[in-house]
C-alpha cells in the first residue's frame, strides 16, 4: 500500500514523492517526469504512479511518468545503501571517485601501450 500519513501524523517517502510529483506537474509544468532510481524502488514507483493517476493530480493534462531502474547501489562490501541510515554517498563524491578511477585506468593503459613488445 501507498502510505500517505503515518499513525503518529508523520509523513513518509510516499507523501514526499506525491507532493514532488504535484509540484513538478503544476509549478514546473512537466509533461514527462523520469525517476532514475535503483531497482529496489520499482514497487514504490508503480504505486506512486497509480496514485497520481487515481487522484487525478495531473487533472486534464497528459503527463508521462517513468521509472528507469539501474540495479542496486551497494557499498564496497556489497551491502545495500540505505539513505535513511546516513550511509549513502553524495553524488559529487561518487562522480569524483569515478573520475579518479577513470584517470588511473587511462594512465595505466597509456603506460601499457607505450611499452614495446620487444
Amino acid at each position: 500500500p501507498l502510505i500517505i500519513t503515518k499513525s503518529d501524523g508523520g509523513f513518509t517517502y510516499d507523501t514526499t514523492d506525491l507532493a514532488a510529483a504535484w509540484h513538478r506537474i503544476h509549478h514546473l509544468k512537466a509533461d514527462h517526469i523520469v525517476y532514475v532510481v535503483d531497482l529496489g524502488q520499482t514497487l514504490h514507483f508503480k504505486l506512486l504512479f497509480g496514485a497520481v493517476q487515481q487522484y487525478k493530480l495531473a487533472e486534464d493534462r497528459q503527463v508521462q511518468l517513468d521509472h528507469v531502474s539501474f540495479g542496486l547501489v551497494t557499498t564496497e562490501d556489497k551491502k545495500r545503501i540505505k539513505t535513511r541510515s546516513g550511509d549513502s554517498v553524495r553524488l559529487l563524491e561518487l562522480l569524483d571517485e569515478g573520475m579518479r578511477r577513470m584517470e588511473e585506468s587511462s594512465k595505466e593503459r597509456k603506460m601499457h601501450e607505450s611499452m614495446s613488445p620487444e
